[in-house]
Parts: structure tokens; sequence; C-alpha cells
């Protein structure tokens, strides 16, 4: 599944309680949601390239040399074969161009509001009873590398608490 739709999903169950009415079963969905809130993150954090150059593409592409004709012709046109060939290679590449740029700016979208989106979760479920501060510090050591945002969202949590 795209990252893109994993993460509309788990937006739309953000403030989905089900059937949570004992504390047994908010803390069961708390855990599950936390959990595959984040799976997303890390995997949004292991997709996405902060350092991405984007790759050049063209809305039409220019025929080999030799081929003749004019940009975003249709390759059949080209009735030497392998000028044909090179030049279905050259379309190829740069739709592929195409769909790299798109994925990491739709990427770079989803990380400007996910990881908020994420710890505003974590931080309110986890500062409401029943608590486990110590299940959020387990699954943020399994999940989470950076360690500012585990001390960002500990500390929140801790604070809401009344532990700090």
């Amino acid at each position: 599944m795209p990252i893109g739709t994993e993460i509309a999903f788990l937006r739309s169950i953000l403030n989905d309680t089900g059937v949570a009415n004992t504390d047994e079963k908010k803390v069961t969905l708390r855990s599950k949601k936390s959990v595959l809130y984040l799976q997303a993150w890390q995997r949004l954090l292991s997709e996405y390239d902060p350092l991405y150059v984007q790759r050049p593409f063209s809305f039409n592409v220019e025929p080999p040399p030799g081929a003749g004709g004019i940009p975003g012709m249709d390759p059949s046109w080209i009735t030497d074969l392998k000028l044909r060939q090179e030049y279905e290679a050259l379309i190829e590449e740069n739709g592929n161009n195409m769909r790299a740029n798109n994925r990491q700016r739709s990427l770079s979208d989803l990380n400007d509001t996910y990881p908020k989106q994420a710890e505003k979760y974590l931080i309110a479920s986890y500062s409401t009873p029943p608590y486990n501060f110590e299940e959020l510090r387990g699954l943020l050591d399994l999940y989470i590398t950076d360690k500012a945002v585990k001390t960002r969202i500990l500390d929140s949590v801790a604070k809401k608490m009344g532990l700090k």
C-alpha cells in the first residue's frame, strides 16, 4: 500500500474510539493505534529523502538525433528500429524521473504534516488515564530513532501526567 494511502487511513481512524468503553479496551485500542501510527512514521522516514534532487523530465521527450520528427511524437513514427527503441527508452526514463519527483514531493508534503499529527496523537492518548508511560517509552525506542523527538514526546506526556 502506498505510504500516502496508509497515512490517509490512519488519519481517518484518529478519532475513532470504536467500542472502547472499558479501560482494558481503551488500552488495547491505544496500543494498536500507536503501533500503526509509529510504523507509518518509521516508513515515511525511510522512504522520504530530504536531500532529494529533482530529476530532469520533459512533457515532450526529444527524439534521438537522426530520428527526425518532433518532441512528444509517437515512437511508431520512427522507422529505424534502433532509433525507435532508443526513443522509447528515453520516454521510459522520462516517465520514471517524473514519478520519482512526484513521489518525493508527496513524501515531503507528508513529512511536513504527519509527524506532528502522530506526535499529537501519542501525547494526547498517553496523557490520559489509564496511563502507561513505560509502554510509550518502549514504543518510541522501537520505532523512533531521533532522540529529540522521543524526549519531546515523553516530556510532554510526563508533564501532563504531573510527573514533571
